[in-house]
């Protein structure tokens, strides 16, 4: 029977196959929309999606979680806990709606761009709902069910997209496909949960909404100042700068997110297992969080420094001439993938010990910071202002976190880190020359991830320990 590690690795694999499909298809359909709608059409629908995420929190506050935490720790009172807390997400979901629906008449926006608001409202609705749903499966590690539920969403999402366009229809019905594919993701996510896990046992608990709000309030201020940070520089571009802006900066960040966010398919399988060791075991989640930090920063540190010197090969090949101002957004924000992946990884840690509130006074501080900066930058140095803001807002988040993280955790190895920023830099610098000389896109990547496996490989990054693990485990002999 396969051990930690073994159930880590392969959930991570699904979640990979989840988070690589999912990010290959929606980059395929944002590639298609902006070549279709043109950076007007498509701005618009950036404006939509991230005028809309502003109030997501609203419809989760923190509860889903809260839900993989608790159903982690306690598979037998899972029924109960899912049920009760699912007729508190219906009710938070409906009220969201509401609220979006009232906030968009008070802005100054075209209709076509405030219907669409609506309709992409109503879809996170149900993803969101769906998302929850989903909770269960990583409280259960199996996370292959995420990923079925989720490509199959996104093909649903992108053959409609497809179909509908190229039959004439225009930037509307781009919201029904959008509304569609989250009604169907919502439905799938609850059909897997009853036939594969549990049955919600349905409930309107008013003490135990109650207590359960208050336990994921933390959670819920960080999701919420994480909606306010990831969207406010977008909303502020359409509003200060044009929609047309807002959707060359849309381009980039929606690179930069993509490639950020991928961390999070093994983030997504070690939460649960961190939330169960400190329970358990407080050496084994050191040691835990240790291998998580360098699994990390050996994928953090080529993708930023590749990401930088292909920016424009990358959007030029994918979204053409007509973006050629997103080249300069996604060279700047390309430095702080790596920032991300750790980011990201320190703040699962706090919330799996119950440390959720410090991430939340954190994430605070540093976005009144990108908000002011915001309000400062773009309106002097448009999309490039958005795009500082967000570099000087990450990077001090990493300080702060870092430090708080390492009073509980007290040691990470900086020869780690050197280890793979000396390999990144061999990579970088070796593949300056196929990008100087017009080489292909896709063999330049190959001649990176070559050249920087070899180089982790002969510098001991990977330590003999380790692939004498991952043998083990690939072969099913891993027990712990």
């Amino acid at each position: 029977m396969k051990g930690t590690a073994g159930r880590i690795i392969g959930n991570t694999f699904w979640l990979l196959l989840q988070r690589a499909g999912g990010r290959i298809l929606t980059l395929l359909l944002m590639i298609y929309l902006a070549r279709r709608l043109g950076s007007l059409g498509f701005g618009k629908l950036f404006f939509a999606i991230s005028f809309t995420s502003l109030f997501l929190i609203l419809s989760d506050l923190g509860v889903t979680t809260l839900t993989v935490r608790e159903v982690a720790r306690n598979k037998e009172g899972g029924p109960e806990y899912v049920g009760n807390t699912a007729t508190l997400k219906l009710f938070l979901s409906i009220f969201t709606f509401l609220v979006i629906s009232i906030s968009v008449s008070f802005i100054n926006v075209p209709f076509d761009t405030r219907f669409l608001i609506y309709l992409i409202g109503a879809c996170s609705i149900f993803e969101t709902m769906g998302g929850f749903f989903g909770a269960v499966f990583q409280a259960y590690e199996e996370m292959k069910y995420i990923m079925i539920c989720e490509i199959i969403a996104k093909v649903f999402l992108i053959s409609l997209a497809f179909v509908l366009l190229r039959l004439g229809y225009g930037l509307i019905s781009v919201g029904i496909f959008y509304l569609l594919s989250g009604i169907l993701y919502c439905f799938l996510n609850i059909g897997f949960v009853y036939r594969k896990f549990l049955k919600p046992r349905y409930h309107i608990d008013s003490r135990f909404w109650s207590k359960s709000l208050k336990q994921a309030l933390p959670l819920a201020i960080v999701a919420l100042i994480s909606m306010i940070y990831y969207h406010t520089d977008i909303v502020m571009l359409g509003k200060i700068k044009g929609e047309e802006v807002a959707g060359w900066y849309g381009v980039s960040y929606h690179l930069f997110f993509a490639l950020a966010t991928i961390s999070g398919a093994f983030l997504s399988a070690i939460f649960p297992v961190l939330s169960r060791l400190f329970k358990e075991s407080g050496e084994l989640l050191k040691k835990a969080f240790h291998k998580s930090f360098k699994v990390l920063v050996g994928a953090g540190i080529p993708a930023s420094v590749g990401t930088f010197l292909l920016s424009e090969k990358i959007i030029l090949f994918l979204f053409g001439p007509q973006y050629k101002h997103s080249i300069a957004a996604l060279r700047i924000l390309s430095f702080l993938i790596v920032f991300s992946y750790l980011n990201s990884l320190a703040s699962y840690f706090l919330t799996s010990i119950n440390r959720q509130a410090l991430t939340a006074k954190i994430i605070a501080v540093t976005t009144g910071i990108n908000v002011f900066l915001n309000f400062i930058l773009i309106p002097r140095y448009s999309y490039r202002g958005a795009a500082y803001a967000t570099v000087v807002s990450e990077i001090l988040f990493f300080a702060l976190i870092f430090l708080s993280v390492r009073r509980e955790i007290p040691s990470i190895s900086l020869l780690e880190i050197a280890k793979s920023a000396i390999s990144s830099a061999i990579m970088g610098l070796l593949i300056i020359i196929p990008i100087k000389n017009g080489f292909n896109l896709l063999l330049i990547i190959a001649i990176g991830v070559i050249t920087y496996s070899f180089f982790i490989w002969i510098t001991g990054f990977i330590t003999k320990g380790e692939k004498a693990r991952l043998k083990n485990i690939l072969l099913g002999r891993d027990a712990e």
